[in-house]
């Protein structure tokens, strides 16, 4: 049978060190795919849409992006709330979080800490996608 229930991902993207937005590209990543693992159907404009915008000269402000994930959370059955720092004060996390009010979708609030606690304990030698810089060498 497939799967109808379909989370949206939202979290805090915007940072003025674009450093630690890599790091929480990277982190929703690793968290994405250990709900994967869990069976449970994820969406993140962050994930899907960032390196792409990145790549091809888009803008990442959610003024550009409101539209779309506006959109995308009332087509899906829950939001999935990824606290890190900054989450409470985020126009775009703000705005999601207002649309699943109004639709009563449920929100689930995950705490990253214990991904990043796991992530590290992996000593991923993956290349970071933010100037080449690797994971392990931003957390030691």
């Amino acid at each position: 049978m497939i799967s109808v229930n379909l989370e949206f991902l939202s979290m805090p993207f915007t940072h003025i060190d674009p450093m630690i937005e890599g790091q929480r590209i990277h982190i929703a990543q690793y968290i994405c795919s250990e709900l994967s693992k869990q069976k449970r159907i994820v969406y993140s404009p962050i994930i899907h849409f960032v390196p792409i915008a990145k790549k091809f000269g888009m803008l990442t402000d959610w003024k550009y992006w409101e539209e779309l994930c506006k959109s995308m959370v009332v087509r899906c059955s829950q939001v999935t709330l990824l606290k890190f720092d900054g989450w409470d004060q985020s126009v775009g996390v703000a705005g999601e979080l207002e649309v699943a009010r109004v639709y009563e979708k449920k929100v689930e609030q995950i705490d990253p800490e214990q991904y990043i606690i796991a992530l590290k304990a992996l000593e991923l030698e993956y290349d970071y996608w933010v100037k080449g810089i690797r994971f392990v060498d931003v957390y030691r």
